[in-house]
């Protein structure tokens, strides 16, 4: 009794002899009309009971695995659709990094404050005409001539001191002229500006005027005079100064007299000195008072002490 295995064996062996025996038949001249032989049939491996019952358990394996995969997912789903959903952290913001500190030069602090203070000293004033018969007529000349302005001045030097009388009296009244002028827009310009403006200007001035080199920007040497701002207080020996000068009985030369006034106060006895000193601690006590009403700033009041000469 052949086994499964055997019997498809054999088949297989049936199934070739008789296609050689199919190929035999169709070369020869005298064969018999075609006949085709079935071969047998075999049986596979898979109609047996064994292959199908490995089949069947196999089948049954599978579904169970999917049926166990199928719980384990759906459990899966249900514990993670229990648990509660966490909330997202919010993102912490990135920390600013402190700006670095610029440091400037001292160069550039020097220029930045030279540039502050030239903003602040009102170069706007309105510009004088000539004021005197002679700068009257240079400017006239140099108006109307052609050439170099030193050779021009020369020229202009030589025909002023042969000029009439009427000439000079013309060029004089123009010059008073143009004196009233200057004086009345000036003090138009003044009324532009409140006297804290013009405080502030001077100072920027002064400060200027310590900051740049000697013999450049004169423009900002030169202080704006404004009536309404109050006077500097005088000291006791500019107090005795001024007394003395004006008695009108000295001789000699500006330095000279500066000098003996000089030796007059030191030689006073403090008697004496004490009545320049009472004057000296009265007109600061109007400084103080002045400089709070018109410029709103507090001074520091003290008393008068007089300076050395």
């Amino acid at each position: 009794m052949l086994t499964a295995i055997g019997r498809v064996a054999a088949a297989r062996v049936l199934a070739r002899s008789n296609l050689k025996l199919l190929v035999r038949t169709t070369t020869a001249t005298t064969a018999a009309p075609f006949t085709y032989l079935k071969p047998t049939p075999a049986r596979s491996f898979t109609t047996t009971q064994w292959t199908r019952a490995a089949d069947e358990a196999d089948d049954s394996t599978k579904s169970g695995a999917s049926k166990k995969a199928t719980k384990s997912t759906a459990s899966q789903a249900a514990k993670k659709a229990a648990k509660p959903k966490s909330k997202p952290k919010p993102k912490r913001k990135p920390k600013k990094k402190a700006a670095k500190k610029r440091t400037m030069s001292r160069e550039n602090q020097l220029k930045l404050e030279i540039r502050h203070l030239k903003a602040a000293t009102l170069q706007d004033a309105p510009k004088k005409l000539p004021q005197t018969a002679w700068t009257v007529y240079t400017s006239e000349g140099i108006a109307q001539g052609m050439g170099a302005v030193t050779e021009r001045m020369k020229q202009l030097s030589i025909e002023y001191k042969s000029l009439s009388s009427s000439e000079l009296e013309r060029l004089q009244e123009k010059a008073d002229e143009n004196k009233t002028a200057n004086h009345e827009a000036y003090k138009a310009w003044l009324q532009q500006h409140d006297p804290e403006t013009i405080y502030a200007a001077n100072a920027a001035r002064a400060r200027l005027d310590r900051l740049l080199p000697e013999g450049r920007y004169k423009s900002y040497r030169t202080r704006i005079r404004d009536p309404r701002l109050p006077k500097r207080p005088r000291s006791a020996y500019t107090q005795f100064s001024q007394e003395r000068w004006a008695t009108g009985n000295l001789t000699g030369s500006p330095p000279e007299l500066a000098k003996e006034i000089a030796a007059e106060y030191k030689a006073l006895p403090a008697s004496e000195k004490q009545k320049y000193i009472d004057l000296a601690e009265v007109d600061r006590e109007r400084y103080v008072r002045e400089m709070e009403i018109v410029l709103n700033k507090k001074v520091k009041s003290r008393s008068a002490t007089p300076p050395s000469p």
